[in-house]
């Protein structure tokens, strides 16, 4: 199945201490089909690991070992609703999320595809604008 990817899973996949069982089914989905992101999605993951990286919390070999997974992915960067920022500012505006956040949800709502977040604000917009969610049932 196809879906939009937020960057909150991709962390979950090269940190152990996020790793989850609904982390490993989006994976197992991504593997099957592809995955969607905004034009964001690169810098915001670089941000976390980098985050992830000061913390103590991974180093440069498990950067290369998620890396060297991301590369084995299929993952379509769509830079459409990036391309207005006026118009992502007002819808931003309208869902009452981020505009990193609802760049993600804009995604979802002009695929059509189900959305793949661990972040509840955009879980719950997703859910109030009838954008299923790819995690189902989020067990960790």
């Amino acid at each position: 199945m196809a879906l939009v990817l937020d960057a909150s899973v991709a962390v979950a996949w090269c940190l152990p201490d996020e790793s989850s069982d609904s982390a490993t089914m989006i994976l197992d989905l991504v593997r099957q089909s592809y995955a969607l992101v905004p034009a964001i999605w690169p810098v915001e993951l670089a941000h976390a690991l980098r985050n992830a990286q000061l913390r103590g919390r991974a180093n440069q070999a498990d950067f290369a070992t998620f890396f060297e997974l991301l590369d084995g992915l299929v993952i379509r960067i769509v830079p459409s609703c990036q391309s207005d920022a006026a118009t992502l500012l007002k819808f931003a505006a309208d869902v009452n999320l981020s505009v990193y956040d609802a760049s993600y949800l804009r995604v979802a709502m002009e695929s059509k595809l189900p959305i793949a977040t661990f972040d509840k604000a955009i879980l719950q917009t997703a859910k109030v604008r009838g954008v299923p969610s790819a995690i189902s049932n989020r067990a960790n």
